[in-house]
């Protein structure tokens, strides 16, 4: 044997055994993988008390799941599902497999931060932020969430950094500049928060949570006009509600518990997002259709929507399906009320007190809707009970002082409005009302010392200019 045969066949055998040795590791791997695959599908819980179509849709996601290939999209459903429906165990369990078997997907990172932060555990989700980014630079809400977390964990420099990114990618994102502005505002740095917020404001006028903050800063500045103005603008503009996530709200077309679609379209719903609110209720409906909650939900949100015969069908069957919840009562009348339809308004809440004869909203919707027709003495014992009912709120106080006025039963008035102002001292229509009165009773000390009060309280302007005229009308000068 020459040489040159003997080194091929020693070359063939060190690939033969190159082979073998590769053949050997690639089995181990694949038996490996497999039986990590095999440990990803989550131990099935306890559904007895859930929808059938829930459980009918995890057992096709982990029949799926038994195959010998890898079914990355059958794990992923599972996982979405567990988390959508608050299993908090099964759902990491899943989406921990996937960061391994699909770890190019930077959805499966986000929704397991998602769920870690929701139950506080933020160090462990930051990394996961961090790899959601790496993977999906372009997506805001992921740098807006690793922002936010850095923020809760005291680490402002980082923060800022990862907001600024943030710009970088949305250059007219209001949360990145919201939260920029939070840490000017925490550095004692007030020119530059203002500075911010009112770039965000420029950019999505209607954004609570800069308009609150901007009255905060507004006031630390000492410029009160400003703050007034950015405070009732956040009142309009609602609740300061979270950035939009598409990747987390898609876990909404996954829920099946009715409970958890209520409180995702009222958190739509305290941010004015109306429309938004639909889905999840829509979705609750076909899951539950007999749940009076769900059907005075969607009344609410098609009241604000001003589509008032559909706002009318829902609550006309909320109060059909839980006659003793004095709410729903109320809220239908808002129907009744838009409409103008004063005898069905009459109707819904005689029907209402029947069953909930010592509920305060209650009657005082019903003396509201007396005062619209003005029965102004039917209007006085239910405005009386109301007040009763409910010392802690003033409004029925403050209606039933004027319908005492307006019936010339002045010692009632007189009577309730100093009980009232002990109660609620710094209410601005209690003062209006007790500056006029004193004004009436030619009482000019006690007067400007309540339109003084009135003022501070931030009393409606036209209410101030009106009194400071007939102060000056009644007493030859103006109030000091």
């Amino acid at each position: 044997m020459n040489r040159t045969r003997f080194l091929l066949y020693v070359f063939a055998g060190t690939l033969v055994f190159a082979g073998v040795v590769w053949a050997f590791h690639r089995w181990r791997e694949t038996g490996q993988k497999r039986a990590v695959w095999a440990a990803a599908k989550p131990v099935r819980p306890d559904l007895a008390k859930w929808p059938a179509v829930f459980s009918a849709r995890l057992a096709a996601a982990e029949a799926r799941l038994t195959a010998p290939k890898v079914d990355v999209a059958a794990l992923g459903e599972l996982s979405r599902l567990y988390h959508a429906n608050g299993f908090v165990t099964e759902a990491e369990q899943g989406y921990r497999a996937l960061l391994v078997f699909d770890s190019r997907e930077p959805r499966w990172p986000h929704l397991l931060a998602a769920l870690l932060s929701e139950y506080g555990r933020l160090d462990e989700a930051l990394p996961l932020l961090r790899q959601t980014v790496a993977l999906a630079p372009d997506y805001a809400p992921a740098r807006l969430h690793l922002a936010d977390a850095l923020v809760k964990l005291n680490r402002s420099d980082e923060a800022a950094a990862a907001y600024r990114d943030l710009l970088l990618v949305a250059p007219k994102n209001p949360y990145a500049l919201l939260g920029l502005a939070r840490l000017d505002l925490g550095a004692g740095r007030l020119a530059d928060a203002r500075t911010k917020l009112q770039k965000a404001i420029a950019i999505h006028p209607k954004f609570s949570g800069a308009q609150s903050l901007l009255a905060t800063v507004s006031d630390l500045l000492g410029d009160e006009s400003v703050a007034s103005a950015a405070r009732d603008q956040a009142a309009e503009a609602g609740r300061f509600r979270d950035a939009a996530d598409a990747w987390t709200e898609e876990l909404v077309d996954y829920c099946y518990d009715v409970y958890r679609l209520h409180v995702v379209a009222a958190g739509r719903t305290a941010g004015r997002a109306w429309r938004e609110a639909l889905p999840p209720l829509e979705r609750a409906l076909t899951l539950a259709p007999g749940n009076p909650g769900t059907h005075r939900q969607l009344g609410k949100v098609f009241l604000a929507l001003n589509e008032l015969p559909r706002a009318r069908e829902q609550l006309e069957k909320a109060v059909a399906l839980d006659p003793g919840n004095p709410a729903a009562y109320i809220d239908l009348v808002g129907v009744y009320r838009a409409t103008s339809d004063v005898p069905a308004a009459l109707r819904s809440l005689e029907s209402g007190l029947t069953l909930c004869p010592e509920d305060a909203g209650l009657h005082y919707e019903y003396a509201l809707a007396l005062l619209a027709r003005r029965q102004l003495a039917d209007a006085v014992p239910h405005l009386e009970t109301a007040r009763r009912l409910s010392p802690e709120k003033p409004f029925a106080a403050r209606d039933l002082i004027s319908t005492y006025f307006r019936l010339n039963r002045e010692p009632d008035a007189a009577r309730v409005l100093d009980e009232e102002l002990v109660k609620h001292p710094e209410f601005s229509a209690f003062l209006v009302m007790a500056a006029r009165y004193r004004i009436m009773k030619h009482q000019p000390d006690e007067a400007a010392a309540l339109l003084v009060k009135a003022r501070a309280a931030g009393s409606f302007p036209g209410d101030i200019a009106g009194l400071t005229e007939d102060f000056r009308r009644t007493f030859g000068y103006p109030p000091r």
